[in-house]
């Protein structure tokens, strides 16, 4: 209700001043006595006071005290209203159209996970950096904050267009982040940068890529030219998995060298990004193994395995299951078949509720070694302190200690932080 008030602040207040400056007309007879033209009067009299400001009626005066005064109040509100709603016209609908005399300043092209930590991260070592924002949806979850902010412009418009670019200011730009999980956008709008930029060693490009094979092709032939030396590519998945398996599972010794099995829920992008760093792990053994689980197709894990097998240095045993439920106890049964390992368990659905229910479940529910498995759940929004208070209260304090919650969005944000030369430089 306070943010729709916030938002709606103009029309409201305009519809306040106009209903009061209508009634105060006829209680101090200024409308005139005669029904029902007064009433014609009045409503003619209330709008011209946004118009005209009461040039054309006088003075507020009349039998009514009250009426007075609240006539004079409308006087005074009524023509700013309609100033502030002229300037926003005019902001929005010619303002926008021309482009910031800026340079040195920030173009974050995107909006999305990623790129609303990133724009977090540019306001948090910079708070009056000029940052240039493109982004098409209007309705993003930052558009508050990027209509508050005085050193952020907004360009609601295409970021892979040559003259949005320009508009941008690109080449006066001192950085250029191309932040989407579309790498073809991406790739072809770094391509279209470094062309309109005339091969300076200015702005720095960050562009994110889905793809870890995309990012080894280019580093081996496009990057290694000198005009591409101010690029950077980075994958906002590949940098939080690493914090995951560095900081969680390698520092609190988490696995045990007589072997280990790692059980992923959930193949999804962050699945298979920490898949990536467990296979490449050089102290991986043949004793060691994982286990997949996934709602997705054999067809799709196939393409995977020919796209990722390559990039595998150590790869020890896998095993993929197709389960379309993953509180399955035929599934849970099969994961814990074999010979007795320390089992790590990581939770990686894009659901944090349902992560935590899953990680429940097989504490409480799940077979001998799953219940004494060490269980990774990754969890997104800012609610960690309520989902843990969800584990302590139905679980033991025993359970509830083997169940750990990875903050995703602070961890990814910190990845950043550290990783992207602009927060570095």
């Amino acid at each position: 209700m306070i943010k729709y008030l916030i938002q709606n602040w103009r029309p409201i207040l305009s519809t306040i001043v106009f209903l009061t400056s209508f009634v105060s007309f006829i209680i101090t007879g200024m409308a005139g006595p005669l029904f029902p033209e007064l009433l014609l009067r009045a409503a003619y009299d209330a709008f011209s006071l946004f118009i005209m400001g009461g040039l054309d009626i006088g003075f507020p005066h009349g039998h009514s005290q009250t009426g007075v005064i609240l006539l004079w109040i409308c006087y005074f509100f009524a023509p700013l209203l309609t100033i502030s709603f002229v300037f926003q016209f005019v902001q929005e609908k010619v303002f926008s159209h021309y482009a910031p005399r800026v340079k040195k300043h920030t173009v974050l092209c995107g909006l999305g996970r990623n790129g609303q930590l990133i724009f977090e991260l540019l306001k948090e070592k910079k708070s009056k950096h000029k940052i240039i924002v493109i982004e098409q949806d209007e309705h993003n979850t930052q558009s508050e904050n990027l209509a508050k902010a005085p050193t952020v412009w907004w360009i609601k418009n295409d970021f892979t267009k040559p003259l949005v670019l320009r508009k941008a200011r690109i080449e006066k730009a001192h950085q250029v982040i191309l932040s989407t999980n579309q790498d073809i956008e991406n790739l072809n709008s770094m391509v279209t940068i470094t062309e309109m930029i005339n091969n300076k060693k200015t702005p720095q490009i960050c562009c994110h890529l889905g793809d870890l094979n995309l990012h080894d092709n280019l580093r081996q032939t496009f990057l290694k030219e000198e005009k591409f030396s101010n690029i950077k590519i980075f994958n906002g998945y590949h940098c939080v998995t690493r914090r995951l398996y560095d900081n969680y599972v390698i520092k609190n010794t988490l696995i045990d060298a007589a072997g280990t099995r790692f059980i992923i829920l959930g193949y999804g992008k962050f699945g298979r990004m920490l898949l990536s760093h467990i296979m490449n792990d050089p102290d991986r053994r043949d004793n060691d193994e994982v286990a997949i689980v996934t709602l997705k197709t054999s067809n799709d894990l196939d393409a995977y395995d020919y796209s990722w097998g390559k990039s595998f240095k150590h790869p020890c045993q896998i095993k993929r299951y197709d389960q379309h439920d993953m509180h399955s106890p035929i599934l849970w049964d099969k994961l814990s078949r074999g010979e007795k390992k320390k089992t790590l368990v990581f939770v990686c659905r894009d659901n944090d509720l349902a992560n935590i229910e899953l990680a429940i479940s097989l504490k409480l529910n799940g077979p001998k070694t799953l219940k004494e498995s060490i269980i990774i759940c990754r969890v997104f929004r800012p609610t960690t302190q309520y989902l843990g208070s969800m584990l302590e209260n139905r679980l033991t304090p025993t359970q509830s200690q083997d169940v750990l919650l990875f903050p995703m969005r602070q961890e990814l944000k910190k990845a950043f932080k550290e990783d992207l030369t602009f927060f570095t430089s």
